[in-house]
């Protein structure tokens, strides 16, 4: 696998993602930004192929103030680690779906984040073991 990364600036575009949450039109450009979501939405992935290659990934992360943190507050109520939302997001784009929450909570690919927690932050085993499945070369 052969990928590359650069900040190339500020910039004004918007990930190819509705403020319900829906996959739009795509320009070949990756994007992640922050925008209106569904209030049940933390973010969302959307991922573009032709012939089974990924052509383009955007993620769009809700705009609703106060729903992230970069440090975990000492109160924490009711608000989500950003860091281990994007990893879950990413996972998204790499290929990953997401597992059942109640068979395996402690994923970050688990289909329910759990709030004021950091552990999404890292690839759990079960991740991992998936990624490797997937691209195989590991």
């Amino acid at each position: 696998m052969n990928l590359r990364q650069r900040y190339a600036g500020p910039t004004d575009r918007r990930a190819g993602i509705d403020a319900a949450g829906r996959c739009t039109g795509h320009d070949k450009r990756n994007v992640v930004s922050f925008g209106p979501l569904p209030e049940e939405m933390l973010a969302v992935a959307c991922v573009w192929r032709t012939d089974g290659t990924i052509v383009e990934a955007d993620i769009v992360i809700s705009d609703t103030a106060g729903l992230f943190f970069l440090v975990r507050p000492d109160r924490c109520v009711a608000q989500w680690d950003l860091e281990g939302t994007l990893t879950h997001e990413f996972g998204h784009v790499f290929g990953l779906g997401h597992v059942p929450n109640a068979a395996h909570g402690a994923l970050t690919m688990s289909d329910g984040l759990p709030g004021c927690s950091t552990d999404a932050r890292s690839l759990g085993l079960g991740d991992y073991l998936a990624l490797r499945a997937r691209y195989r070369r590991w």
